[in-house]
């Protein structure tokens, strides 16, 4: 203060109006540096405030991606998912089939479905997607329904594939899917994989679906009832029976009911190719038994072998005398 006092009394009035202006800036500018650092502090708590709050939600999210990517790891959710869209769909958006008849599935070869290559279908994925062509077939036919009913099981014991020609990949297939022959305890499917855009079948397949709890005869008249479509025999691996000469004017139809279904088992005919994966099962059954067998027989005569070992004969003897 002293100093300016001086400083007024050299220079006189103008030197206390350039004091003021100063003195005025100075002001300013302190106000101006308050209220942006009042400015700043809101600010800064408004943005903590914020960040406090993503936290948490950050926290959550990934404890949801941790789950998802421990339940992709585990479980083959691909699988699943489309099990659930073809059975929904199957029984909501597809007609009704006769249980004779085949049904078609339609699929595309994509990036999780090539092998090691990176160029068509891997063989493992061809019986994965024959794995949704018969769900679509019991679901359409009404062997799902005559399933539950009769409080049953049915599962595939056997299977045989040949691959003819590759699927590449992003190639649309379809899948046939029907019944060839029943017995007392399986039902017998066979499935053509084939590619649209030349019809050309690239794989074929024999399974062996066996029925626990019930018997294929009974599913197939449970499936049969209600069933009002076409009885052609145009959509069926089943070759159709052979009629007597004085039916030569009678229309050859699909079985309707039990009683035809009966009489059709008796009159069907066993495709040769199916014959020789019939004999493949029956004569694999007995080598296996045969080999439990030989291995029942070896495993009592080492038994026997030691129970009659000279030591132990020995001992006997010793013990007697």
């Amino acid at each position: 203060m002293e100093t300016i006092y001086k400083i007024q009394q050299v220079f006189g009035d103008d030197a206390l109006v350039v004091t003021k202006l100063r003195s005025g800036s100075t002001d300013s500018k302190v106000a101006v540096h308050r209220e942006s650092d009042q400015r700043s502090g809101r600010q800064q708590t408004a943005q903590n405030t914020a960040v406090d709050e993503k936290v948490p939600c950050f926290v959550f999210a990934m404890g949801y991606v941790e789950i998802a990517v421990v339940v992709l790891a585990s479980i083959e959710v691909g699988y699943f998912l489309k099990t659930f869209v073809w059975t929904v769909g199957s029984r909501l958006f597809r007609s009704r089939i006769h249980p004779l008849q085949y049904s078609s599935t339609y699929g595309i070869v994509t990036t999780r479905d090539i092998d090691l290559f990176l160029t068509h279908l891997n063989n493992s994925r061809f019986l994965r997607a024959m794995d949704f062509g018969r769900f679509d077939h019991i679901f359409r036919t009404n062997l799902s329904s005559a399933i539950s009913k009769t409080k049953s099981q049915a599962l595939v014991a056997s299977s045989t594939i040949r691959y003819r020609k590759p699927l590449y990949v992003f190639l649309p297939y379809a899948i046939d899917t029907g019944v060839v022959y029943w017995d007392s305890r399986s039902v017998y499917y066979r499935q053509d994989v084939r590619s649209l855009h030349d019809n050309f079948i690239r794989g074929t397949a024999y399974l062996k679906v066996t029925m626990v709890g019930t018997s294929p005869a009974q599913l197939f008249e449970h499936a049969v009832l209600g069933y009002t479509g076409p009885l052609t025999w145009t959509r069926t691996f089943i070759p159709p029976p052979s009629l007597g000469l004085m039916d030569h004017d009678k229309e050859c139809k699909l079985p309707s009911d039990g009683k035809e279904v009966e009489s059709f088992l008796d009159t069907r005919i066993v495709p040769s190719d199916l014959q020789a994966f019939l004999r493949f099962n029956e004569e694999s059954s007995l080598r296996i038994k045969a080999s439990l067998l030989v291995k029942g027989a070896t495993e009592e005569a080492v038994k026997r072998l030691h129970s009659d070992s000279p030591c132990q004969s020995s001992e006997k003897h010793t013990k007697f005398e």
